[in-house]
C-alpha cells in the first residue's frame, strides 16, 4: 500500500520559502537533476537528512513486525504525503491524523487506511467523509457525537466505521471509563448507520515522561482498554468480516502499550500511531524515546541551516533564523555544528519572529556570516512552517548535495 505522491511537475515559486529566485518556475523534477546543493538555498532553510529518515522508517516498522503489531504513524506530524508513502511502503498499515480535513487530504493523495484518532463532530466535515471517504475510521466518545455521525451516515446513504475512545482522569477526549466505554460500543454496535470497528485511545494526555509513576499510569490504562475490548468480544459487538482494532500509543510509549496489548496479537489488529519516530527530533523525543540508547535508537532527521546575523555584544549572537522557521513550543533550538564543525550545544535562549538569540557567559565561537546547524525539538511544530523541504544526502555537511524535496500541506 502507498500514497500517490504530488505531482513532481509542481512549479516552485515564491510561495517555497529559501529557494532561490533562480529555480523559480522550475518544476520539482527539474530542480531536482540540476545538481543543487545545500549552499544553493538562502537561509534559514529546513532540511531532511535521507540516512536518517530511512533508517527511522525502516526501524520502526521492523520494531512493529517483530511484535506482531501495526504501525499507522500520525500524518498530521509532516502533513507530507511523500514521507507518509515512505512509511506505506516501508509496510505502515495506514496513515493516522487528527481532524476531517486531514481525513480528507490523505483520501486526496491516495491513502488507503485512514484513522481519525480524534473525535469529529462538525456536520461539514461528517457529511464530507460520509460523502467521499466512507471507509475513514475515526473515534466516539459521546452519545451526542455518535448521533452527529449516524445522521451524517444516513445522509450519505452510507455506513461510518468508529472506535469508542477510551480516556482518562485529567486527559482530552475519551470516556471516563471502562463501563460508560462498552455502554457507547453497545450504542454504536445497535445502530444501523455505524459499525464499530475497535476500541481505543491515547494514553499520552496522561503522562509526560518517563518515570515510572508515568509509566504505571499507562499500564494501568491499557489494562483497562484491554478489558473494554475483551467485554465487547464477549458480547459480540464487532462485525464478525474483520480483525477488530485495538489502537493507542503516541511516540514516548509505544514499547510500554506494545508489550501491554501483546496479549491481544491474532485476536485484534494491534494499531499504534506514534507519528514523530520517522524522522524524530534532537530534543524532546531524542530525550524521551523509548528506543534511546538500543541497537534501534532513532536518529534526528531535521534540522536547520541558518546564518550569524550579527554580534552586537559580548556573548550575544544573533541568527536569522526565528518561531516562522524553527519549532520552539517544546525546547528551544540548540547549535550543534559551526559549518562543518561539531561544537558543544550553544544554547538559543530566545526567538523573535525572524531571529534567534544565542547568548553565553563566555565568548561565542560565532562570526558574522558562520553558517550553523540548528538541532530542532518537537517535528510536529517543525514542518507547519515550510511548504516545499529539501532532502540532503548528509545532513552533516553545510554543502549537502539536495537529493529530493517533499512538499507539506498545512
Amino acid at each position: 500500500m502507498s500514497a500517490t505522491v504530488p505531482d513532481s511537475s509542481v512549479t516552485i515559486g515564491p510561495q517555497h520559502k529559501s529557494i532561490p529566485p533562480r529555480l523559480w518556475g522550475s518544476t520539482i523534477a527539474e530542480a531536482g537533476t540540476q545538481g543543487i546543493r545545500l549552499t544553493d538555498l538562502a537561509t534559514p532553510v529546513l532540511v531532511i537528512d535521507e540516512a536518517a529518515l530511512q533508517h527511522n522508517t525502516g526501524t520502526m516498522q521492523r520494531w512493529m513486525a517483530a511484535r506482531g503489531v501495526s504501525w499507522a504513524p500520525h500524518g498530521k506530524t509532516t502533513m507530507s504525503p511523500e514521507l507518509w508513502a515512505r512509511a506505506l511502503d516501508a509496510g505502515a498499515w495506514g496513515i493516522t491524523v487528527a481532524t476531517g480535513w486531514q481525513a480528507l487530504v490523505a483520501r486526496a493523495a491516495g491513502v488507503e487506511r485512514i484513522l481519525v484518532a480524534n473525535e469529529i463532530i462538525d456536520p461539514v466535515a461528517l457529511d464530507a467523509l460520509a460523502e467521499t471517504a466512507p471507509d475513514v475510521i475515526f473515534f466516539v466518545d459521546s452519545v451526542e457525537a455518535t448521533t452527529r455521525a449516524s445522521t451524517a451516515a444516513r445522509r450519505a446513504g452510507a455506513r461510518l466505521g468508529v472506535i469508542v475512545d477510551l480516556g482518562g482522569a485529567g486527559g482530552r477526549a475519551g470516556v471516563r471509563g471502562g463501563d460508560e466505554a462498552f455502554a457507547l460500543a453497545s450504542a454504536v454496535a445497535n445502530d444501523p448507520h455505524l459499525e464499530l470497528r475497535g476500541v481505543g485511545g491515547y494514553e499520552g494526555a496522561l503522562a509526560h515522561d518517563r518515570k515510572s509513576a508515568s509509566i504505571d499510569a499507562v499500564r494501568s490504562w491499557t489494562g483497562q482498554l484491554t478489558r473494554v475490548f475483551e467485554k465487547a468480544v464477549a458480547a459480540g459487538l464487532f462485525a464478525a468480516d474483520e480483525a477488530p482494532i485495538v489502537t493507542a500509543s503516541g511516540s514516548l510509549y509505544f514499547d510500554v502499550v506494545a508489550a501491554e496489548l501483546a496479549p491481544l496479537v491474532g485476536e485484534a489488529t494491534v494499531l499504534l500511531r506514534p507519528g514523530a519516530v520517522q524522522t524524530h527530533d534532537s530534543g524532546f523525543y531524542r530525550e524521551l524515546s523509548p528506543l534511546v540508547g538500543t541497537d534501534e535508537e532513532l536518529h534526528p532527521a531535521i534540522h536547520v541551516w541558518s546564518h550569524v546575523l550579527a554580534r552586537p555584544e559580548p556573548g550575544l549572537a544573533i541568527l536569522d533564523a526565528g518561531r516562522r522557521d524553527v519549532p520552539y513550543d517544546q525546547h528551544l533550538p540548540v547549535i550543534d555544528q559551526v559549518g562543518a564543525e561539531r561544537v558543544s550545544p550553544l544554547l538559543v535562549t530566545a526567538v523573535d519572529d525572524q531571529h534567534a538569540y544565542v547568548r553565553a557567559d563566555v565568548e561565542l565561537p560565532l562570526a558574522v556570516g558562520d553558517r550553523v546547524r540548528l538541532a530542532l525539538s518537537h517535528p510536529c511544530t517543525a514542518f507547519d512552517k515550510w511548504r516545499l523541504i529539501p532532502i540532503v544526502a548528509d545532513g552533516s555537511s553545510p554543502d549537502a548535495a539536495v537529493v529530493d524535496f517533499v512538499t507539506t500541506i498545512f
